[in-house]
């Protein structure tokens, strides 16, 4: 199990149960510091924390006495010591640390995310392409979907949605908001910005053809083992299941529109396309000409 801590004001961690009891015999951590690790609903001293419970129990069990006692003496007089002076100044309002609210225990499905994620990036290849097609663009590979360059505005649009609203018009749908565990009632833009990039660059392969399948697979299977994919470990973020029920029919049927207003929009563009795949590959360019319909 990951367990989180809090040093000088900062988030540490994760780290295993076993490392942090190192850590505490070591003196680098004492019972008293704040942790946190799922399934507990705020932070907690760490001698509090459900997953250090047998580790506790054995430090307060008292040592054998290895001594035979003898007569009991009377207590050696010891000087009382002086009342300390009134202080002058206030003592300084301790760093209080956001209680981790208990919806993080509820995960949204893998699925789910998914196909929030593709949601979005089909909403924002249609309003892009459609600007294009209303603009009378001429053709350029960098404009198309297939090129990372293309995704830049979406990465920072979402950045965003995210800091602004916790939430992206997909994952509203789906009933997805994601929450920054330091402090779950804001999230700066900074920390989002980073977790886009993460989910562009770890879980979709930066969209090129070639790593996108390959990348996505590989994100799908650490988010299965570790329950928590790199990017919001890296950001500190949590996507967390809200209780509206999921849209999932109204997503599926976006995605087709989408798909289909994408398709006129990239019309004026077929020759130029067309053309271009023939010098790369003459029979391919020769067979899209004789089976792509005419305008």
């Amino acid at each position: 199990m990951d367990i989180y801590w809090i040093e000088n004001k900062q988030r540490k961690g994760p780290i295993t149960v076993p490392d942090i009891i190192a850590r505490i015999q070591m003196g680098e951590l004492t019972l008293d510091t704040p942790g946190w690790h799922k399934g507990c609903a705020q932070w907690m001293p760490l001698k509090e924390l459900p997953a250090l419970a047998d580790f506790v129990a054995i430090l307060e069990q008292p040592a054998p006495e290895t001594q035979p006692q003898g007569p009991e003496l009377p207590p050696f007089p010891h000087p009382q010591p002086e009342p300390p002076a009134a202080a002058t100044e206030a003592a300084p309002e301790p760093f209080r640390i956001p209680p981790v609210p208990e919806a993080l225990m509820a995960s949204p499905k893998l699925a789910l995310r998914l196909l929030a994620r593709l949601t979005d990036y089909a909403i924002y290849t249609t309003l892009a392409m459609g600007i294009i097609y209303m603009l009378n663009l001429p053709y350029n590979q960098y404009l198309l979907f297939s090129s990372p360059f293309f995704w830049l505005p979406a990465i920072l649009l979402e950045a965003y949605l995210l800091s602004k609203y916790g939430t992206t018009p997909g994952k509203k749908l789906l009933g997805i908001r994601l929450v920054f565990m330091i402090d779950p009632t804001q999230m700066p833009y900074r920390i989002a910005l980073s977790r886009s990039f993460g989910v562009f660059i770890l879980g979709m392969g930066c969209m090129l053809p070639i790593f996108c399948p390959i990348m996505m697979i590989i994100a799908a299977c650490m988010c299965r083992n570790n329950e928590r994919s790199l990017w919001d470990k890296r950001a500190f973020t949590q996507p967390i299941k809200q209780p509206s029920r999921p849209l999932i029919f109204l997503c599926i049927a976006l995605l087709f529109i989408c798909l289909h207003l994408c398709g006129v929009f990239l019309a004026p563009w077929l020759p130029d396309m067309i053309e271009q795949l023939s010098q790369q590959d003459p029979q391919l360019g020769e067979w899209l000409q004789h089976n792509l319909p005419r305008q």
